[in-house]
């Protein structure tokens, strides 16, 4: 795999977050001084380089790794067998103790196990994990010096992808790796991934998708406003398409919409407005309003579907580069957004379409797509 060939061998080489990076560095460099820090817990969206810090770390600094998954820290016995928590090194060095998925992979009832080795160990420990607020971790939380990374931006991306396609001389045209870094929305390890198979993938993101969607319907208003989705117009329509799924009673289901159509209101005027600083609204309404319209929470699996909108808009690959064109030639005309423009473009007369100059291939599947919205 390419997410390993082109692993970063030092903090340094790590992409992005250089503020968090000094301060990971200086804790390292205090431990290898021999100045006991408190463990560091690392927080961040999937993809921006948690576990890549922890490797890369234990590389520049000749320490030896040690990774652990949630049954290694379920009891004192697993610890002192995993750990070995009674010295800093051991016959080849010190050892930097990993702790990955936290907040994923990690139980309430382990928490005594975990605090413990915590408040014990001699040697770096380093957690981490996506969501930091997870209110099973809060005692953790206070026995850490906490490090947060952003999502990558795009231009650390794009070089990466480059300098990757060059080594593997890779023919791939700058527009798909252009294609590839705007897909991963931040995420570099989902971009080499799909830099390796040749083509933007959504598994991994939809997968991310799933949780935020879990987390928001499963929880109070205050989780709902902690999301930070990568693409708030597409979350907005995952939530708008499985509330049904997710909530039982009318009463709820008639509450969330509410809560969705006043975050559209602010929708509408930040579109008519262009004041972008509405945007807190509509997130607290469709995130926070939404969360808060049930009840209590349910326990139950939901599944939820993706968005029946966006996937009439991209069945398949070839569709949506059409889309793709369609909207950016439309845009060019119109004055606005490209995601605007198609919606706008769907209620103009056909007589209109020539104005645009598209193609005739795409006049003819502007007209099947009318078509297929017409009979929906």
């Amino acid at each position: 795999m390419w997410t390993v060939k082109y692993a970063p061998r030092s903090v340094d080489e790590i992409a992005g977050n250089d503020e968090p990076k000094a301060l990971v560095k200086k804790w390292a460099l205090e431990w290898s001084r021999g100045k006991k820090q408190k463990p560091l817990l690392v927080s961040g969206p999937s993809g921006v380089g948690k576990t890549a810090l922890a490797h890369a770390i234990a590389i520049e600094f000749g320490w030896i790794l040690v990774e652990s998954g949630s049954s290694d820290v379920r009891n004192e016995k697993s610890l002192q067998k995993r750990f070995g928590l009674g010295t800093t090194q051991g016959l080849a060095g010190v050892r930097l103790l990993l702790i990955d998925d936290l907040d994923s992979v990690f139980d309430r009832g382990e928490v005594p196990a975990l605090l413990e080795l915590l408040s014990s160990a001699s040697q770096p420990t380093l957690l981490c994990a996506n969501d930091v607020w997870d209110p099973k971790l809060s005692k953790i939380r206070a026995e850490c010096s906490k490090v947060e990374l952003k999502k990558i931006n795009n231009t650390a991306i794009r070089k990466i992808l480059n300098g990757i396609a060059e080594k593997e001389k890779l023919p791939l045209s700058q527009d798909a790796i252009e294609e590839i870094m705007l897909s991963s929305k931040g995420d570099l390890r989902a971009a080499i991934i799909d830099l390796q198979s040749g083509f933007p993938s959504q598994r991994e993101r939809e997968e991310d998708v799933f949780k935020m969607l879990s987390s928001l319907f499963k929880n109070s208003f205050n989780e709902g406003l902690r999301l930070e989705p990568g693409d708030f117009d597409l979350f907005y329509r995952w939530i708008e398409e499985n509330i049904p799924a997710e909530y039982e009673s009318n009463e709820e289901i008639a509450k969330a919409y509410n809560w969705l159509s006043r975050a559209d209101v602010f929708k509408g005027r930040i579109s008519k407005r262009q004041d972008w600083g509405m945007l807190k609204f509509v997130r607290a309404l469709a995130m926070g309003g939404v969360a808060s319209a049930k009840k209590s929470p349910y326990r139950k699996f939901s599944r939820y579907q993706f968005p029946s909108i966006v996937r009439m808009l991209g069945n398949s690959k070839g569709d949506r580069q059409m889309v793709k064109s369609v909207s950016l030639k439309a845009a060019a005309k119109m004055h606005c957004p490209s995601r605007v423009a198609f919606g706008s473009l769907l209620l103009l007369p056909s007589e209109t379409l020539d104005s645009f100059g598209f193609s005739d291939e795409e006049k003819m599947f502007l007209k099947e797509f009318r078509k297929e919205r017409a009979s929906a």
